[in-house]
């Protein structure tokens, strides 16, 4: 039962911020996907990038074709103890794009698998 009282409020979690300005960009997929992972993980995360604007793109070093240009990508920072090698194992069963930095963790709904960093 409390699993799924967890699930209930990410999914409140993911509706209201799709209320809010650029929610509308995100990918629902996405945004799913998240609330899956948070819940294989038993972590939490802060989003410190999602949607970009082409010019934030570039301030930011992102790549031409960036994921986050068209809202199918999240890089997250996790609020708990695990190691991001296990957190990406994890992501890496529910996200097609996967890739941890030392610091954060990249995650998108690409078609193809591409999973890099652990």
């Amino acid at each position: 039962m409390k699993k799924f009282i967890i699930y209930l409020f990410h999914v409140l979690v993911v509706f209201i911020m799709m209320s809010f300005a650029n929610a509308a960009e995100i990918n629902p997929e996405l945004s799913a996907k998240l609330v899956e992972f948070e819940t294989a993980s038993k972590c939490s995360f802060t989003k410190t990038s999602g949607v970009r604007t082409v010019e934030h793109n570039k301030k930011v070093g992102g790549a031409s074709k960036s994921y986050h240009l068209t809202g199918d990508a999240y890089d997250l920072v996790p609020k708990c103890d695990t190691s991001l090698k296990k957190l990406g194992k994890i992501a890496a069963k529910i996200f097609n794009g996967v890739i941890v930095y030392k610091k954060h963790i990249h995650v998108d709904v690409r078609v193809e698998v591409f999973h890099k960093g652990f």
